[in-house]
């Protein structure tokens, strides 16, 4: 079984190309991954030296930015886990960004003990994430 994320009806486009790469004999069967829909909200404290905008936008470029954002299909992947401590050194990495404080996914509250998160096979996470940005007194408030 293949999955693949993209336009429907691409199947047999899919299919006669691992086929003309793949030993005759080799049953290929084409289907679209299930996108699972996740709604991801960070908590996220900015350094007081940087503009909390600037780090924002640096922030979702990191986890957006076209062919190459952490949290875009082709780089989450069909069928892998997702590590929240990889989201959090992603986020991290961007200049300014100083802490992420907490995750809520699907506005549950994320554990910070948690591993990995599947979502099944031939199935991907489908990120739609918001930003909250927060500094100074802000950062005692929870959300």
């Amino acid at each position: 079984m293949v999955w693949y994320v993209g336009e429907p009806g691409i199947e047999e486009l899919v299919a006669q190309t691992l086929r003309s790469l793949s030993d005759t004999t080799v049953p290929i069967c084409v289907e679209p991954a299930t996108a699972e829909p996740v709604g991801l909200y960070v908590q996220l404290k900015v350094d007081g030296h940087y503009l909390e905008d600037e780090v924002g936008g640096a922030a979702m470029d990191a986890l957006f930015a076209e062919h190459e954002g952490f949290l875009l299909p082709a780089q989450v992947g069909i069928g892998r886990p997702f590590y929240p401590s990889r989201l959090i050194h992603t986020i991290l990495a961007v200049p300014g960004a100083e802490a992420v404080r907490r995750i809520r996914w699907n506005w549950s509250l994320l554990p910070h003990d948690t591993f990995g998160l599947s979502p099944g096979a031939g199935r991907y996470f489908a990120f739609a994430p918001e930003m909250t940005l927060l500094s100074g007194e802000e950062w005692s408030s929870g959300f």
